[in-house]
C-alpha cells in the first residue's frame, strides 16, 4: 500500500500537509476530500460558486485516479459535505456530477455540515473506487444518505428515536435487494440536530433492536441541518460481504452494553468508531477543549484497537475528522499530532469537517478511522 502521488498536482503543494491525497491498497483507492480551492499568488484561495468549485474538485480527484491508472469512470461512492448555508445551490453540484460522470449513477452521501475547514469552500467532495479483491474483501456496500421517510413524507416528526428506527427499516430494504441483510452493516455514521441531543441516547434501542449480533463502528455528529428541514437524524451507512467481527479491545468492557462496538473487521478490513477523548476503558473525559491534546489522545486509542485487529497505523488509508469551529485556528496543530502517529511516508487520506457539536460537550473533535491490514 503506498500514498497516491500524481506528477502533476498544480493548485496545491500537498507535500505539506499531513495526510495524503488517496491510498492505493489492494481494496481499492481511498482520496482525501477535495476542494475548489487552490494557491494563487502565494495564498490559498476558494474562488467562484458552486458549480466552478465542484468542476474543480472533481479535476483534483480526476488527478488523483489518473496516477494510478484510473479515470472518474471508476469512481464508485462519493461523499458530498456541503455547508447548510449553501445547500440552496448543491442542485449546481449534483449538475456538474451528473455531467462529468455522464449520468452514470453511483451511491451518493450528501451531509450538510456547519462549514468546511477553508472558509470559503462550498463543497468538499470524497471519492473512492470499488472495494471487493481476492483475500482482502468480498466487497464493500456503501448506502446513499437515508433519512427517514416513507411515501415520500418524513416519519415520526422531531421524534429521534422514531426516525432511526425508519432509518434502519429503510436500510434493510435496500440490503435485502443486494442479497444482504442488517447483520453486515460494518459502519454508521449518523448527523442529527442539536435539538434532539437530550433524546439521543434513546435512539440506541433501534439500534440494538436492528443491529447485530456484531454491533458496527459507529459515530454520532450534530449539524446545524439536514437535508430535509422535517428530519432530525439521517444515517450513512456501510455494509460488507464479509462477515464482520468485533474487535475486543482488553478492558474496554464498556462497549459491551453499547449499540455500536470500537471497531469492526471484515475481512482485512477494518471499520473504526468515532473516537473521542475519553478512556475507552472507564469512559472517561479528558482534555477539555484542547483540540490537540484530544487528537493525541484518540490516535493512540486508534493505535490500540487496530493493534489487537493485527493492523498498524501505517495500515489506516483515510480519516474522517469532525472539528467544532471555536477551535479552527489550533486545529492546524493536529497536523504535528498526525506526522506524530503516522509518520511522513505513510500518511493516510483524510477529510476533516467543521461540525455544530460533538455529543460529549468538552469534546471538540472526533475522529473515525478505516485501515487496510496489509499482513
Amino acid at each position: 500500500m503506498s500514498a497516491i502521488e500524481p506528477t502533476s498536482y498544480p493548485w496545491l503543494d500537498y507535500r505539506k500537509y499531513a495526510f495524503a491525497l488517496g491510498r492505493k491498497t489492494p481494496a481499492g483507492l481511498f482520496l482525501s476530500g477535495a476542494t475548489g480551492s487552490e494557491h494563487i499568488d502565494g495564498a490559498v484561495v476558494t474562488r467562484g460558486g458552486m458549480a466552478a468549485q465542484a468542476r474543480l474538485a472533481w479535476a483534483k480527484i480526476a488527478a488523483v485516479l489518473e496516477a494510478e491508472g484510473k479515470s472518474l469512470q471508476d469512481v464508485t461512492r462519493v461523499a458530498e459535505y456541503v455547508p447548510i448555508a449553501a445547500l440552496e445551490q448543491y442542485g449546481e453540484a449534483i449538475g456538474v456530477r451528473t455531467e462529468i460522470l455522464g449520468g452514470r449513477e453511483i451511491c451518493v452521501n450528501t451531509v450538510p455540515v456547519k462549514g468546511l475547514l477553508r472558509p470559503d469552500a462550498l463543497i468538499e467532495i470524497e471519492a473512492n473506487t470499488d472495494i471487493a479483491a481476492a483475500g482482502i474483501s468480498k466487497g464493500v456496500v456503501h448506502l446513499p444518505t437515508i433519512l427517514p421517510l416513507k411515501n415520500g413524507e418524513i416519519c415520526y416528526p422531531g421524534d429521534v428515536v422514531g426516525q432511526t428506527a425508519r432509518i434502519f427499516e429503510v436500510a434493510e430494504e435496500m440490503l435485502l435487494a443486494m442479497g444482504l441483510d442488517l447483520s453486515h452493516v460494518v459502519q454508521t455514521i449518523d448527523y442529527l440536530l442539536p435539538s434532539v441531543r437530550r433524546d439521543y441516547r434513546g435512539a440506541g434501542q433501534p439500534r440494538f433492536d436492528a443491529l447485530g449480533p456484531v454491533y458496527p463502528g459507529a459515530a454520532g455528529i450534530m449539524q446545524p441541518g439536514l437535508l430535509h428541514p422535517d428530519a432530525v437524524v439521517q444515517y450513512d451507512i456501510t455494509a460488507t460481504r464479509d462477515v464482520p467481527e468485533r474487535i475486543r479491545v482488553p478492558g474496554w468492557d464498556r462497549y459491551d452494553s453499547l449499540s455500536y462496538s470500537a471497531g469492526v473487521k471484515a475481512g482485512k478490513l477494518v471499520f473504526g468508531s468515532g473516537f473521542g477523548a475519553l478512556n475507552c476503558a472507564t469512559g472517561e473525559c479528558f482534555h477539555d477543549y484542547d483540540i490537540v491534546a484530544q487528537a493525541d489522545m484518540i490516535y493512540a486509542s486508534i493505535q490500540t484497537m487496530l493493534a489487537v485487529a493485527g493492523a498498524k497505523m501505517s495500515d489506516v488509508v483515510h480519516t474522517l475528522e469532525f472539528v467544532e469551529s471555536q477551535t479552527l485556528e489550533a486545529y492546524k496543530g493536529v497536523a504535528d499530532v498526525r506526522r506524530k502517529y503516522f509518520g511522513s511516508q505513510v500518511l493516510p487520506a483524510a477529510t476533516g469537517v467543521v461540525c455544530e457539536g460533538i455529543l460529549k460537550r468538552s469534546f471538540v473533535i472526533e475522529i473515525v478511522p478505516i485501515a487496510v491490514i496489509s499482513e
